[in-house]
């Protein structure tokens, strides 16, 4: 235990902290830790000068760099965060609607999500400093890009990622342990682009459309394949699932509740996988396998990655 006294009231592991909250402009500091916020109180229980308070967590290892955040209004500056950089979970940057500045959204173990809407090259450089110490397992993928759509850069520190799935929308959907999430929304592929021209201007049939429809979704997902792949390489701790209709990575060693169902689909079979009662902070993820033994492999695959129990006695979901 690295402890670090302020006053006789406060005593605080500084290597457990990822983030410390000052509201200049307001008498009010908050400080963060991987399970949330800890402390919330006046900055006098910081001492009259915050940079001395950072020297003295520094010295005892926290790692801290500061993220002035800015409102939409323009340069109207709300706090500064001090942020570990270990604790990076995603970072995107994007154009700010001020000619010179960047908008940046960042994402923090245990800290409710920063977004500075304009911020000059001078203050993002603790920022970038911080991304670059994690240049192996921070992925950084720039869109628009043959893989990436939109128009922000995003960062995700893939050794942090917990789950990760493809969304209908095109987007996979990049989770960590504490309940954030991010999105990457993946390229319109090349077999995607021209089915919605031909249907906008009806120029195909049921039979030419399906094809297209069928096509595009392949590309896809092989496009979600790769980019999964990609992270997954730097996260030990996760495990992709076999034959899945989507793509889907899942958390190891972790407990988990199955249930089988049929799909609106004719023969499409559903595995669905819910949270722990005392975890369940968002809805239940549903898998869609083609047939009944793609999703049997898929849950003998679960069963031995994690802790898992059934919701019914369906013979069929068990393994």
């Amino acid at each position: 235990m690295t402890g670090t006294n302020f006053s006789e009231d406060i005593q605080l592991d500084a290597k457990a902290i990822t983030g410390i909250r000052v509201f200049e402009n307001e008498d009010r500091v908050s400080i963060y830790t991987a399970k949330g916020e800890i402390f919330r109180g006046s900055k006098d229980a910081l001492g009259t000068d915050i940079e001395s308070a950072l020297t003295i967590f520094r010295d005892a290892g926290a790692e801290l760099f500061p993220f002035p955040v800015y409102g939409p209004e323009g340069r109207n500056h709300i706090y500064t965060s001090y942020i570990l950089h270990h604790a990076i979970q995603y970072a995107r940057v994007g154009a700010s609607h001020m000619k010179g500045y960047k908008r940046v959204e960042i994402g923090v173990d245990g800290m409710p999500g920063d977004h500075s809407y304009a911020i000059g090259q001078k203050q993002l450089k603790p920022f970038y400093d911080a991304l670059q110490l994690h240049h192996g397992s921070m992925r950084h993928y720039e869109a628009p890009s043959v893989v990436i759509a939109g128009k922000d850069t995003t960062y995700v520190h893939a050794w942090l990622v917990t789950q990760m799935h493809a969304e209908p929308d095109n987007v996979l959907r990049i989770k960590f342990g504490s309940g954030a999430h991010v999105d990457l929304p993946v390229c319109d592929g090349k077999a995607q682009r021209l089915a919605k021209a031909l249907y906008s201007e009806n120029l195909t049939s049921d039979m030419l459309g399906a094809h297209l429809q069928e096509e595009a979704r392949a590309e896809m997902h092989t496009i979600m394949t790769v980019l999964a792949g990609d992270i997954a390489c730097y996260t030990p701790h996760i495990f992709q699932v076999p034959n899945v209709d989507r793509v889907t990575y899942l958390p190891k060693a972790k407990d988990a509740w199955l249930q089988c169902a049929d799909g609106q689909s004719e023969n499409k079979k559903l595995l669905i996988l819910h949270e722990p009662q005392s975890h369940r902070s968002t809805f239940p993820l549903s898998m869609q396998f083609n047939t009944e033994a793609d999703r049997k492999a898929a849950i003998k695959k679960i069963s031995k990655e994690m802790t898992v129990r059934f919701v019914d006695a369906n013979p069929s979901c068990h393994p």
